[in-house]
């Protein structure tokens, strides 16, 4: 799937977390269809946990693999399983360090916690508060635009944090409470939007898209209808 998205644009690293994310999902999905016709969340939610938790360290291979070809941004040096250092993937294979374990390792990446944690944000967050408002406004493009302010306000980016800090992810979650305060209001999200941008790429929100991205497809594969 990374190979596939960066032969077809030059953006760089867009969905690689995406990936991350979606893939388990995919393959609770089909697990689940192959034996019934309908996913109910509690049991995608489980088939997904149950799947990451058998992974091996040939998963880990393929996941180092890809975010080299990614060219993932805001990477810090670690001492243990580098994913640039050549090496670690000897350490991998060794140790047998699977998909879970590595994710757990990396914990400090939101994703990575996602994956961890068996999709907490993705679906406590996420599904149920984009379903929630998608049912009672009917708007799709509001839900969605709300649920990202959610899980941004909830949970500082930690893709921004990895290329600033703490302090500043934090400063940017309080700045999305107060737009959901505010109700959403165009002139302050114009006004969000225009401080992140200013600082080139180190205030992309990334890792919050990706969840999202994440939410919405969890809700597609619940039986939303649009």
């Amino acid at each position: 799937a990374v190979e596939r998205a960066d032969k077809f644009h030059g953006g760089g690293n867009t969905n690689l977390g995406i990936s991350i994310l979606l893939i388990p999902l995919c393959a609770a999905a089909g697990s689940i269809m192959s034996r019934d016709n309908k996913i109910e969340i509690e049991r995608l939610k489980d088939e997904a946990g149950k799947i990451i938790i058998e992974t091996t360290y040939k998963d880990t291979y393929e996941l180092f693999r890809a975010i080299n070809i990614a060219n993932a941004g805001g990477l810090r040096v670690v001492e243990e399983y580098d994913v640039r250092d050549k090496n670690s993937i000897n350490d991998i294979i060794r140790n047998n360090i699977s998909f879970y374990d590595i994710m757990g390792i990396t914990e400090r990446d939101t994703v990575a916690a996602e994956i961890s944690n068996n999709y907490k944000i993705t679906f406590e967050t996420g599904y149920n508060g984009l379903m929630e408002e998608y049912t009672s406004t009917k708007d799709i493009n509001l839900a969605i635009l709300k649920t990202f302010f959610m899980i941004l306000s909830e949970y500082p980016d930690s893709l921004i944090v990895k290329k600033t800090s703490r302090k500043v992810g934090e400063e940017i979650s309080n700045m999305a409470k107060e737009i959901l305060k505010m109700g959403l209001k165009k002139e302050a999200i114009d006004e969000l939007d225009d401080y992140l941008r200013s600082r080139g790429n180190l205030y992309n929100p990334g890792t919050t898209a990706d969840i999202t991205a994440a939410s919405i497809f969890v809700c597609l594969l619940g039986g939303l209808k649009l």
